[in-house]
């Protein structure tokens, strides 16, 4: 017995001289798209904005002194505000309203190029941003999903040329960088890190050898034999504030005797002097100094955030008693403090300096996000890299790194004699 056809009805998409367009089911984003899609994203443009969820953030201990509240904030105010650069911070926002990262974004003018960088980048070791702690492989703030999220955020930022983001680490606090998978161009610069021990005299010992400890030793005798011979720390105390000017004189006057730039400008003294404050408590800055009498002999500048003390600069007096290694001695008298306070890290920053070597454990290389966003910023692009392989290679050989000095220190010589005609 046959089963009885029903007659089929053509529609129109059916008919002949129609092509057939089947009705295809709706298919669900794939869960990666799904996850970068709930994070919100806000641009702003001030710290201020963001103060609650950025110091939310560095509890988490996912980022440097340099990314910390108080450290931008008052280079916005007293620098940033200043200059030709737009705040750009980026903030990211889950579903529940959780801030899950904070990238301190500025956007500079260099020449005719508008250029995204780091807020802070001329006074900071290291670039980067604070994140949530949890970075699972599902996570947005993975390495392995933060590019797309990274191209979301540029979405929202206009008008730029170029990226050029310096001085980042491939391991950043609390594991591995989001924004590892970011990284294009190897820094000229490295930072010189040393784990600290519980004990300075085993730690000095395993450091240095017997011959350099006793020639110190000599050296801290005479030392100690000038009237007044004072070693305080200072952190967040208004006091601490004149120190800034002595500071600032004695590096700008061992950089000029070597024909460099001096760092210490009228509004980076403004900055640190923010920071400093009135006496008020939590103060990321920290001032060791050697003192004899009124004349500061050697001071170790630098800032504590978590279980690290960031070290920014030295400075020393000029004169005789330069002989007797003050610097050197205010350091030691400096590592000693950071034990005995329970600071597990010292992080010398970028900068060949022998005494770094002499004291570190490792070295952490840096690395640059160079990237173009539009034909005028691929000229960028193509210089700043070329630029930056210059200097990397100057400064990994011997030869071409004594020679840069010796014409900079020689140019100095020259500049001093002419000023003197």
């Amino acid at each position: 017995m046959q089963a009885k056809k029903t007659p089929m009805t053509l529609t129109r998409d059916m008919e002949p001289g129609h092509a057939h367009r089947p009705v295809m089911p709706r298919i669900a984003a794939p869960p990666r798209r799904r996850r970068l899609d709930a994070v919100r994203i806000e641009i702003h443009d001030t710290p201020s904005a963001l103060r609650s969820d950025w110091l939310r953030l560095e509890q988490a201990g996912t980022a440097t002194l340099y990314q910390s509240y108080a450290w931008l904030d008052a280079y916005w105010r007293n620098i940033g505000l200043n200059k030709a650069i737009r705040c750009t911070i980026a903030a990211g926002y889950s579903q529940t309203g959780e801030c899950l990262f904070i990238l301190p974004l500025a956007v500079r003018r260099a020449g005719p190029f508008n250029v995204l960088c780091w807020l802070g980048e001329e006074v900071s070791a290291y670039g980067g941003g604070l994140f949530a702690s949890t970075r699972s492989q599902s996570s947005p703030l993975s390495p392995r999903l933060f590019p797309a999220l990274w191209r979301k955020i540029l979405a929202q930022i206009p008008d730029i040329d170029a990226i050029h983001l310096r001085n980042m680490a491939h391991d950043w606090p609390g594991g591995l960088s989001p924004m590892a998978g970011l990284l294009t161009t190897a820094s000229p610069n490295s930072t010189y890190v040393v784990a600290l021990g519980d004990d300075f005299e085993s730690f000095y010992a395993a450091k240095r050898g017997p011959r350099t400890r006793a020639r110190s030793r000599r050296k801290d005798i005479r030392l100690q034999a000038m009237e007044g011979l004072k070693f305080e720390r200072m952190d967040g105390q208004a006091r601490a504030r004149p120190l800034l000017t002595i500071m600032a004189a004695q590096k700008n006057a061992s950089l000029a005797r070597i024909g460099a730039r001096p760092v210490f400008t009228n509004e980076i003294v403004g900055f640190l002097d923010d920071l400093v404050g009135d006496g008020r408590p939590g103060s990321p800055l920290v001032i060791h100094v050697l003192s004899a009498g009124d004349q500061v002999l050697a001071t170790v500048l630098g800032g504590v955030h978590g279980d690290t003390f960031h070290g920014i600069t030295m400075t020393m007096a000029d004169g005789e008693v330069r002989r007797l290694s003050p610097g050197d001695h205010v350091l030691r008298r400096c590592i000693n403090d950071c034990m005995e306070r329970g600071l597990k890290v010292l992080d010398f920053g970028p900068g060949a300096a022998e005494y770094k070597r002499h004291w570190c454990d490792r070295t952490v290389a840096l690395f640059d996000v160079l990237q173009a966003c539009s034909l005028k910023g691929e000229l960028y692009r193509v210089y700043g890299r070329l630029l930056l392989g210059a200097k990397k290679t100057v400064k990994n050989s011997p030869f071409l790194w004594a020679a840069f000095w010796r014409m900079r220190k020689m140019s100095a010589l020259l500049r001093r004699r002419k000023d003197t005609l």
